[in-house]
């Protein structure tokens, strides 16, 4: 003890329960000790009456150094790093000043008062972000590794890509991998957001910190855990708590120009009156008004509140499935004006079917478009492999492959180039080719310098893209783009379908940072959807990006502000409503803790409230904003 209130970083702490309670009562203990001690001096020096004034005032010294000795401490360790004016420092100037003008018990009285104020906000801050925290419980401690019908307890750390891993009923999958044998139901709610059970059998992806409802699972790792989703879910949530918003940098720099101002004032409030009214007969009066003053002045609600509140935001996102990286991202989201949309994998589905195949000479087509594609991991690639896998293609070696984002590939066989991507692609080469009048995404492919034919493929829109864009408009977001790499005619069909009001087409990763430089103004907060590697650029050169998390890149996840874990647009809508509330709340602390210590700054400064009443009305006001800050987490958004 104390945790004072600047020292209240709403960091995702990873101490078991019962460590918080073993802490908890330890911290009561010493405090209940420290209190009955200062108690018994206080009451010794008020009660006994001795020849020697002095003696009392020692048995008042012994009572306030007891419960205070760890705030002069603190007071005098700023004061050598130049951090003058914190709560510890008004704390010991005014209680110091009360014993000067020999008000003993006022100064004891009130450093007890404090303290036991800092321990219940201590203590519901500590059970508020306990609450937080057990919203997205993401603990896992051990994993089973299976080795030669042998299982043997390992640490996380040492899981190595391709171990099997043994997952019973209840436990959770300790790193992202595939179902190597087994089939079973996973709970992902602590990473999606969504309750209903997830069927799995083998050969199925699975991530991390999934919770396995019922069958025996073998897991064949694919990431290390420092690459596995729990890990990374883990680390944005604890590095988001550390990022201040612009409501968080407004307090600390309010902080640093409002408490000097309030210790000015103070001085005023005891030099000016006592130079009209007579300094032998006023000086003590309004030298007492003016400790009151610098008591009242404390910033704690709004020290303590603000970053709570963005926690809580932080935390009832993570339950809905929508990571946040900072407190920034949240304020950003709950500003949001303007929403652009990448095509592929984010309002559709990203699961191309090929329907159509044109080629001057199909033998050398297949073998080329295969061979080549087989070497990359683009739903597009994985759809083209799909289509010919049950045919015998014969196998090429297929040399120099370079994947260019938004465009194409290049690549060359017995030495000779191969071009294969969009008409663009073939046109930076000088290419002919016929034009494609069909809907969907047309796949060319061209070999020494020449047309050899063209794929057409389709991509199907996602069930939630278009209620999406919906509740989107409902919250006043009308302006919505859509930026996409394919032809006008395709982007267009797939924005009218959803309801996108505006289409960029033939877009190169560039061109997409250009258009979300524009749409940017001082009035207006752009969001950008994207979860390829090509989007990687956009996102974050966007106000706010937002990554699909379970298609998406991990480029293009590290480049966001958000990741959405299950890839449902709807969250979209839904993190902004939790970002919004975040935001109101933020500003209801700001104004309710400035109101109310306005008013008894007032009543203190007229000489109307004790400093005993100014510490209660401190940590009251504190407390008020704690518990508002916590209807974040409430049902109702």
């Amino acid at each position: 003890m104390p945790c004072h209130c600047h020292d209240h970083e709403c960091e995702c702490l990873e101490e078991h329960e019962h460590e918080h309670l073993h802490s908890s009562k330890k911290e009561l203990f010493v405090l209940l000790i420290k209190l009955g001690v200062s108690v018994l001096f206080l009451l010794l020096g008020m009660f006994l009456k001795f020849d020697y004034s002095w003696i009392n005032i020692i048995f008042y010294a012994i009572s306030y150094l007891t419960i205070g000795y760890d705030v002069l401490l603190e007071a005098i360790k700023n004061i050598f790093k130049g951090e003058f004016f914190d709560e510890n420092f008004l704390m010991t100037l005014a209680t110091v000043l009360a014993f000067i003008i020999q008000d003993y018990t006022e100064a004891v009285a009130v450093m007890i008062f404090y303290q036991v104020g800092e321990y219940f906000q201590h203590m519901a801050v500590e059970k508020s972000k306990k609450s937080i925290q057990s919203l997205f419980e993401l603990n896992i401690e051990k994993a089973v590794l299976y080795q030669n019908g042998q299982e043997k307890e390992v640490n996380l750390e040492d899981i190595q890509v391709n171990d099997i891993l043994l997952v019973k009923p209840g436990e959770k999958i300790p790193v992202d991998g595939t179902v190597y044998d087994g089939h079973s139901s996973l709970n992902t709610s602590s990473l999606t957001g969504e309750s209903l059970p997830v069927d799995v059998t083998k050969n199925d992806i699975v991530l991390s910190g999934s919770v396995n409802l019922n069958g025996v699972l073998q897991i064949q790792a694919t990431k290390r855990y420092e690459e596995s989703t729990t890990y990374k879910m883990k680390k944005m949530i604890e590095s988001a708590s550390k990022n201040k918003a612009q409501s968080e940098k407004f307090i600390t720099k309010f902080s640093k120009i409002y408490t000097p101002i309030v210790i000015l004032l103070a001085l005023c409030i005891a030099l000016i009156p006592p130079l009209f009214l007579g300094f032998s007969t006023h000086f003590n009066e309004y030298l007492y008004r003016a400790l009151t003053f610098m008591i009242i002045s404390c910033p704690c609600a709004l020290v303590i509140s603000i970053p709570l509140s963005f926690f809580a935001g932080i935390g009832k996102s993570a339950k809905e499935g929508i990571l946040s990286k900072s407190s920034q991202s949240i304020e950003a989201l709950a500003k949001t004006t303007k929403i652009a949309f990448d095509k592929t994998g984010t309002i559709t589905k990203g699961a191309f079917k090929v329907i159509h195949e044109e080629s001057n000479n199909p033998a050398l087509f297949r073998k080329i478009i295969v061979c080549v594609e087989k070497k990359l991991n683009h739903p597009i690639a994985q759809s083209i492999v799909a289509y010919y896998e049950n045919q015998p293609i014969e196998k090429i070696n297929i040399e120099d492959v370079k994947d260019i984002p938004g465009v194409g590939i290049v690549a060359s066989y017995q030495n000779q180039p191969i071009i294969i991507g969009n008409a663009k692609h073939l046109e930076e080469h000088h290419i002919d080719y016929p034009q494609v009048k069909e809907p969907g995404t047309t796949i060319y492919v061209a070999y020494q310098s020449k047309y050899l034919g063209h794929l057409i493929l389709q991509d199907e829109i996602k069930e939630t893209s278009k209620e999406a864009i919906q509740e989107l408009s409902q919250l006043g977001i009308q302006e919505t783009y859509l930026i996409s790499g394919d032809r006008q005619e395709v982007a267009s069909d797939v924005a009218n379908q959803v309801g996108i009001r505006h289409v960029f087409a033939k877009m190169l990763p560039e061109d997409k940072v250009h258009v979300i430089q524009s749409l940017k103004s001082k009035n207006e907060v752009v969001a950008y959807v994207g979860d390829g590697i090509n989007d990687a650029a956009v996102l974050l050169e966007s106000d706010v990006g937002l990554a699909m998390g379970g298609l998406g890149s991990d480029l293009a996840i590290e480049a966001a502000d958000l990741v959405i874990m299950d890839d449902n647009l709807k969250k979209i809508p839904k993190g902004i409503l939790i970002a919004k509330k975040t935001l109101r709340i933020v500003k209801q602390n700001i104004i309710l803790a400035l109101s109310i210590k306005l008013l008894v700054l007032i009543v203190g400064a007229l000489g109307y409230a004790p400093m005993w009443a100014a510490i209660l009305a401190d940590v009251g006001v504190a407390l008020l904003a704690i518990l508002n800050a916590l209807r974040v987490l409430s049902r109702r958004i």
